[in-house]
């Protein structure tokens, strides 16, 4: 998905009210530990990571440490990642593909 996409799709989550306390309820949901709530930095693709090993991908941070992100955050829906070196998280952009769909019309 391209940047100018993870945009739109962003804008259009967050100015309906409905789909915006959605989105508010998975943050707090999710598994990046923080006092008061984590807020994403930035959004970066899942293209723009390193496959560091099967099933886990990367990227580097500003701070100089690691974003990463594995397979098993992906199939739970977790798009927010913390840097392992510093407070800083990113929302990461990816859409899951159905195996068994891609598999049967791919």
């Amino acid at each position: 998905m391209s940047t100018i996409a993870l945009l739109k799709e962003a804008y259009t989550t967050l100015s309906n009210v409905s789909s915006r306390v959605a989105y508010d309820n998975i943050l707090r949901n999710t598994r990046v530990k923080t006092s008061t709530g984590p807020r994403p930095a930035q959004v970066i693709s899942l293209e723009d990571f390193e496959e560091a090993e099967e099933g886990v991908w990367t990227h580097a941070c500003r701070c100089g440490g690691t974003y990463r992100i594995i397979e098993e955050d992906m199939d739970a829906g977790r798009h927010l990642v913390g840097c392992e070196s510093c407070s800083e998280v990113v929302w990461v952009g990816y859409e899951l593909v159905n195996d068994e769909h891609h598999a049967t019309n791919g």
